[in-house]
């Protein structure tokens, strides 16, 4: 399929294109996060006694570095795939094009309600919610992680709008109104960022299999978000690739640091985070 009619079909299907979009890319995820746990369990068994845990740590934050180069170089990629002549950028108002040609008024209604959990308030009070939890749990090491990883991405996302200062796609429905530059979308990399990290806590404090549960419906939930703002033509494309991509390789980094400092501290110094007995480190 060319561009052309790829988007043209996009358009013409909008509601099965954006679900099967989230769900594909929601199995996709749980699929590489299954094959990155399997592996790491794997290589962990077959090496914990070969190895010191200082050198496990070495292993741990080489991977979070390699990780955020990786991210590092896609957002630059697309970065510089945004003019009208690139191939992302032709498929960018292609689509947008094509989504405004005929548009379903129940879903861009639906897509409005997906679209709020994304919004500025909504992340504040989630964030607000979350941050007074973790401090009545006593749990101060996932708290400053909560804050850094919420706060710090909504200044990356400032300056990444600033400095690129993209127009977004004309949008008239009256269903959203967005101000402010395209390029990366916000509500991706906040509900990336905000959900991920509420993801990984849920993962960390609560038991399987509810805590499966909570971050697979996180997980689907931002990217639901993040998707529905390309349908409602507020964002191009590229520009929730570009949300994702940044909102990812922050949450990365803050969960890396996160767990270094769980994996070189006594439990009984980080408030038993990790919900280990006091005085004992947590092994690799």
């Amino acid at each position: 399929m060319t561009l052309e009619s790829t988007a043209q079909w996009i358009g013409t299907h909008p509601v099965a294109s954006y679900v099967a979009t989230t769900i594909g890319t929601w199995m996709l995820a749980g699929l590489l996060a299954w094959v990155l746990h399997w592996t790491v369990r794997r290589g962990r068994d077959r090496w914990r006694d070969r190895l010191p845990p200082r050198a496990w740590l070495g292993i741990y934050a080489g991977a979070g570095a390699a990780g955020l180069l990786v991210a590092m170089a896609a957002f630059a990629e697309l970065a510089e795939a945004l003019e009208a002549d690139e191939t992302l950028g032709r498929f960018d108002g292609l689509l947008a094009d094509a989504l405004r040609t005929d548009p379903s008024t129940r879903m861009l209604e639906m897509l409005a309600w997906v679209t709020r959990a994304g919004n500025l308030e909504a992340l504040v009070i989630v964030g607000l919610l979350v941050g007074i939890a973790l401090l009545i749990a006593r749990r101060r090491l996932f708290f400053c992680a909560w804050v850094i990883a919420v706060a710090g991405n909504g200044v990356l996302i400032r300056v990444l709008k600033a400095i690129f200062q993209r127009v977004r796609p004309l949008h008239e429905h009256g269903f959203v109104i967005e101000h402010g530059w395209s390029f990366p979308s916000g509500h991706a990399s906040g509900s990336l960022v905000t959900y991920g990290m509420l993801a990984y806590l849920a993962l960390r404090l609560a038991r399987p299999p509810l805590s499966l549960v909570l971050a697979g419906a996180l997980v689907a939930l931002f990217l639901a978000i993040g998707f529905s703002r390309v349908f409602l033509y507020v964002h191009y494309f590229s520009d929730v690739l570009a949300g994702f991509v940044s909102g990812g390789a922050w949450l990365v980094l803050c969960i890396a640091a996160c767990e270094v400092v769980l994996r070189t501290t006594p439990a009984r110094d980080v408030d038993r985070a990790a919900g280990e007995p006091a005085g004992q480190t947590r092994s690799l």
